[in-house]
């Protein structure tokens, strides 16, 4: 389904982003990647600026606000994927 997230799921991920375990903060980062949104990818910078990350966690952070702000977004399609690694920008 192509829909943008409900407000709920809006919440959940970003209490998760808050979490305070580093690890369950970057696998949260993949649920930003395929919901995107303003106010997730805000959440997900405040998240990139804890002081308690890893520098391995700090880039994962930092590489996924990069392609969230740089990529166009790759949801509305009217052909099948060409590349598999386009479908980790999909939108669903």
């Amino acid at each position: 389904m192509r829909h943008a997230p409900t407000d709920r799921v809006v919440a959940i991920v970003k209490r998760l982003l808050s979490a305070p375990s580093e690890h369950v903060r970057v696998t949260t980062v993949g649920a930003v990647m395929v919901l995107k949104g303003d106010e997730l990818l805000a959440a997900m910078k405040a998240a990139a600026e804890r002081d308690d990350l890893t520098p391995a966690g700090r880039r994962v952070f930092e590489t996924s606000i990069q392609k969230l702000e740089t990529n166009p977004a790759r949801w509305n399609r009217d052909k099948p994927f060409a590349d598999p690694e386009d479908i980790f920008g999909v939108r669903w």
